[in-house]
Formats: C-alpha cells, structure tokens, sequence
C-alpha cells in the first residue's frame, strides 16, 4: 500500500479534532476528493479538505452538536454534511451506493464498504482516500492515470454518464486541471450521442461546474474540445465567440487579472453592434475604491459605455488605482472593447465593437 505524506493535515487542529471525534469502534474516516489529487501530483491546493465516513449523517450531526460545531446540512438526503471550524469548512459524506439514478438524481443507500462507495464515483481520480496515518487507499488505480493526465470513467462511459449526466462537464472540468491525454474518438461520441441531456440539468448545477472550466489555465484547449464534442452548444449558444479565448492567454502572460465574469462575458456575448435592435447607454461612474471593478465589467459587457472619474480612488490609493485600471484595460482589451483616458481625471471604458478615436496617425 502506498502512502501520503500529510504531515499538513495532521498539525491541522481542526482536522485532528473532527478525526478525534469520529473515532468509534467499527467506524473509520478518511480523506478524499481534490485534496488527494493535489497532494499526489504535488499542486498547489486549491480544493477545501473533504472527508468521507462509515458513521451515518444522523450521527455525524449528533457528534459535530455535542462539540458544537457549526453545522449545514447540505446535501443531507445523499448523506452530505457541512462542518465548519473556525471558518474552516469540511465537507463530510457518508459511504453509500447507488439504488436508482435517473441522469439528474439518485436515491442512494448508506455503506461501510469503502470499495462499495469507489464504485459509485465518476473517474478512477475521484475514487482515491487517505486514512489519518497518510495509507493511501486507490481501489481503481487512479494515481497512474493522474500522473498520466487520463481522465478514465469507472466502468461503462455511456452508463456512468447516463446515471448522471453532469459528468459529462465533470469529465471536461477535471481535464481542464489535469488532462494530458488525447480524448479517443469513441469518447467524443459518446459526448456527442448524450450532450443533449445536459439541458434537463437545473441550471445551479451546470453553473457550478462550468465555472470552473471558466477558471482554468488550460481553456481555450478544453472550450474547443467541448465544442468539438458536441457539448458547448448546449451550454453556450453562441460559438462564435470561442476564439476570443486566445486573448485570455496573451492576457495571462502579462499579469492580467482575467476572473470569471470576464471570461464568461466572452462567451455569451453575442450582439452585433451594428445591428438595428441593440440599445447602448452612456454612464458616469465616480471610483471610489477597488470593489467597483466587477459591476463595471458587468455594466460594460452589457453594451454600457462607462466614464470613469478616477480622481476620487486616486488621492485615497494609488496602488489600488493602477491594479484596477490595469485589470479593467485587460478586461475590455480580452471582449473587444476599448479603454483611454479623457484629460487627467477620466477613462472611458466602451463595450464590444466601439472604439475610442484617437486621431489620424
């Protein structure tokens, strides 16, 4: 058996503390999910710590009360609870097994079986756990395909995905963070053949992992495999905009801040400057500070021209008015838009398709 050096995870008070008291007769906890991956390809952890038991949610919520440690119980049903200490969050599941999927939800049934519960997950990366003395469990060798960049289902594609049909953006989210391979072509027919079902999702789900597609380094590649597979029209209707995504990187490699709005601005753009139907308006915005910046992209990316007074952020903060002015220039630059400085105290900020005229050359 392999194991993890989780030195890390065991000075953790909060962990130990939540190991401590789960620790019954016959009951066992262990680590799981993206703090495992990140730890075994030595990345840099983004991923909350997130446990899995034998103990059942109704006595997971008994223990965490007796402690009184905050407790949210999200994703009770399927036997997922919330603990937070000292504003850390821990997401703890109980070990369980599929009854009945029907593409959207599943009835499951609690398990002390740890290979039971390995079964029931998406990728051979997902189905991997670590005890507290760092033995490293991986029932579907998912640390070879990790290293590799494979994203491999468990079992059959087609009945993993037709039991859920999240997984097929669960599939391009984990091969923006860790995929080397190429798709193989019965792969992308697969993706092909079920893409339509992604729109019986509700729309908070489909969100919640697109985004972090969005967020990903390796974008561009994973938008034109979506698009490639059939799957980005039932996510975005507007493809046209797929290769505005090369700007991003160029962006990337000077600095600039590129956060989810911008980027998913990119892609739902989709009005025609030129065109009969579409409205623009003109604002004036006073800078106050740097919490501004998110509802001026909003506001741009809806066809809005901004006039930015600066003047007001200036003599409070320098530094935050060249970090927000840097940012707002590699999020009009990366739709489309223009940005320039009118006189010493405003910046014109302009949507899609408007440019700024600065004068013949």
């Amino acid at each position: 058996m392999s194991s993890l050096n989780i030195k890390k995870w065991k000075s953790n008070k909060n962990i130990k503390l939540l190991f401590k008291i789960f620790k019954k007769d016959n009951e066992e906890t262990r680590f799981v999910g993206g703090c495992i991956r990140d730890l075994i390809i030595k990345k840099k952890e983004n991923y909350d710590v997130d446990l899995a038991t034998t103990l059942k949610p109704n006595e997971i919520i008994k223990i965490l009360k007796k402690k009184k440690i905050k407790i949210i119980k999200s994703g009770f049903s399927h036997g997922t609870v919330i603990a937070i200490l000292n504003k850390e969050k821990f997401e703890i599941t109980t070990l369980r097994k599929d009854i009945k999927t029907d593409g959207r939800h599943a009835k499951v049934k609690f398990t002390k079986d740890w290979i039971t519960d390995s079964n029931r997950r998406d990728f051979t990366i997902n189905a991997m756990s670590c005890d507290f003395n760092g033995n490293l469990y991986d029932y579907h060798v998912g640390v070879k395909d990790l290293k590799e960049g494979r994203i491999k289902f468990i079992g059959d594609p087609k009945k993993r995905i037709k039991e859920d049909f999240l997984r097929i953006l669960r599939y391009f989210r984990f091969y923006a963070y860790y995929g080397k391979k190429n798709i193989e072509k019965p792969q992308i027919n697969i993706f092909n053949n079920l893409s339509s079902n992604l729109k019986k999702l509700s729309s908070e789900r489909v969100y919640s992992e697109f985004k972090q597609i969005l967020l990903s380094d390796n974008l561009y590649k994973v938008i034109k495999l979506m698009e490639n597979s059939g799957v980005l029209k039932y996510i975005i209707f507007n493809n046209n905009n797929v290769e505005k995504i090369k700007s991003l990187n160029k962006l990337n490699k000077i600095n600039y801040l590129i956060d989810f709005s911008t980027r998913l601005a990119i892609l739902l753009n989709k009005k025609n400057i030129s065109s009969q139907n579409t409205q623009m308006y003109l604002k004036a915005v006073q800078l106050r500070n740097i919490d501004q910046v998110p509802s001026i992209k909003d506001e741009v990316s809806r066809n809005m021209i901004i006039i930015l007074r600066i003047t007001p952020l200036a003599q409070k903060n320098i530094q935050d008015l060249k970090q927000t002015v840097e940012e707002l220039y590699g999020f009009v630059s990366s739709i489309g838009g223009d940005i320039a400085r009118l006189g010493d105290e405003r910046v014109i900020l302009t949507p899609p398709g408007v440019k700024v005229w600065r004068g013949l050359n």
